[in-house]
């Protein structure tokens, strides 16, 4: 019987330790581990490939993993707006009074956003709403739900892209809105005769460029109806800062149609994205929170997985270091550009010169796309 106790007291103890995670391993395996052992509630905003099987070559920049977290409720813009995709894409609200969506974009199941953009979308609609009663929004193409490739875009891939329809009025001055996207012509009127409502577009605009909670790219727009909104905005006296950020956010892309139908609102990305890898291009204005600060943190943290020494580790932080764009990165890599092993050698030299501006080697293309304004 005491033996028997022994034995079962034993097998608790086994038991126990394996719970803690307790474990012998010869030194051999220790090799390549260091991520594994780490501690990672510090990278809680990182995506799921932190904890994933480390990558063995370069690759794409975002190869999207398998089963990306949706738990926490969030959703994130992951890569470019033209190479990226989505995480947890919410849909555009159908039950909003000042906000509606555009039906061939529910047909194109093009109608989904990050949370953010989705709620800066109805809180400019609500803005114009509450000056003008009646006022109707359309929201057409966003994103697909997963984000990625979709029909008649060459960007609207990750959820910070969005087409919204203009507000119009009749020849008697009342309100014409509706879901058709109709050229403008230089008379500010369609081929039916409505007219473009300086008022309303440039309420909508002043809007989403006073929300504290995101911030606008672009808002690409045919040339004479920007001229319009700002020549109205002068003639009411708005704030004169204002109208130089609209100014500077509002332009006629040069890459595509000149948007004389249709606003098309790119938001920046916003700080948690940037962690977990969410990439702007282009112009990023003066007065844009570049969270460069927040990105140093991250970057030191992520360099510390070098400590384990293991290529694995070492090919890891420089997929992250340049998925994250920040020209400082670059120092964080000069030490494995001297790494004897060629593969991880050449791709910290490739990630410095992206890094850099120097030069933009294949592995990271598709992070420097143009501002397209489809």
């Amino acid at each position: 019987m005491t033996v028997d106790r022994h034995i079962l007291l034993f097998a608790v103890l086994i038991l126990i330790l394996g719970a803690q995670g307790c474990s012998v391993e010869p030194a051999g395996w220790a090799e390549g581990r260091a991520l594994e052992s780490f501690d990672s509630r510090s990278f809680s905003l990182l995506p799921a490939i932190t904890v994933a099987p480390m990558p063995t070559m370069m690759g794409a920049g975002f190869d999207r993993p398998d089963q990306p977290s949706e738990d926490d409720g969030q959703s994130y813009s992951i890569g470019t707006a033209s190479r990226g995709y989505l995480v947890g894409g919410a849909p555009l609200p159908n039950d909003h009074d000042a906000l509606k969506v555009r039906p061939v974009s529910i047909e194109r199941r093009a109608v989904h956003g990050t949370h953010a953009v989705i709620e800066a979308l109805e809180r400019a609609a609500a803005v114009v709403a509450r000056k003008w009663p009646g006022s109707e929004l359309f929201a057409g193409d966003i994103s697909a739900k997963q984000g990625g490739d979709i029909r008649h875009h060459a960007s609207h891939n990750s959820g910070r892209d969005a087409d919204l329809t203009f507000y119009l009025r009749d020849q008697r001055g009342s309100m014409a809105d509706g879901p058709d996207m109709n050229a403008l012509g230089r008379d500010g009127q369609t081929k039916a005769g409505l007219i473009f409502d300086d008022a309303r577009n440039w309420e909508l605009v002043s809007a989403m460029l006073q929300n504290p909670n995101v911030q606008v790219q672009w808002f690409f727009v045919a040339n004479h109806l920007r001229s319009r909104m700002l020549t109205f905005a002068k003639r009411v006296g708005a704030d004169p800062r204002l109208i130089e950020r609209a100014s500077i956010t509002m332009r006629q892309p040069g890459d595509s149609s000149p948007h004389a139908d249709h606003f098309h609102v790119r938001f920046f990305c916003g700080l948690e994205e940037r962690l977990r890898g969410c990439v702007d291009t282009g112009v990023r204005h003066g007065w844009v929170n570049s969270y460069a600060a927040e990105i140093e943190v991250e970057m030191s943290q992520i360099v510390a997985l070098l400590r384990g020494g293991g290529d694995d580790e070492k090919r890891y932080v420089i997929k992250r270091i340049g998925q994250l764009a920040l020209s400082s990165g670059a120092r964080h890599l000069e030490s494995l550009a001297q790494d004897p092993d060629n593969s991880i050698r050449v791709m910290a030299i490739d990630t410095i010169a992206f890094l850099r501006g120097e030069r933009t080697p294949p592995a990271w293309a598709h992070l420097t796309d143009e501002d397209v304004g489809e």
